[in-house]
């Protein structure tokens, strides 16, 4: 993962850890950032859920329990909400609790998740 430092206009690359040659992933599918923590949650394809700690410079959280592939991530509060090919699922950031909403969902690339104006949840997904 590269990183851009507007001030200085250079790039910092990210390894898996100080010993890796290998990047963190190789395929992004989604990404959604938290300000207050200054994280990255990254959703793969084929490789799960990253939770980058961009103050610290390390993946803080890696997890395929979701699911390898993952199409959507949403931030809203303390509450994200990752859709993937194994459902949707809740992650209370607080709690550190991980909740299943939905079951299996075939075709995630084609499945819709957002928030009306109401910031009542939606799920679409095609028959």
């Amino acid at each position: 993962m590269n990183y851009l430092h507007r001030d200085s206009r250079q790039f910092t690359h990210y390894l898996t850890d100080e010993k890796s040659v290998s990047p963190l992933f190789s395929n992004l599918k989604c990404i959604e950032y938290d300000e207050g923590r200054d994280y990255l949650y990254i959703g793969t394809h084929k490789q799960g859920f990253f939770c980058f700690d961009i103050t610290a410079r390390k993946v803080v959280y890696h997890t395929e329990k979701m699911g390898k592939s993952l199409s959507k991530i949403i931030l809203r509060g303390d509450s994200l909400y990752i859709l993937s090919g194994d459902g949707l699922y809740v992650k209370d950031l607080k709690q550190e609790t991980m909740g299943y909403l939905y079951p299996s969902i075939r075709e995630t690339h084609r499945a819709r998740l957002f928030f009306n104006r109401f910031q009542r949840l939606y799920l679409d997904c095609p028959a």
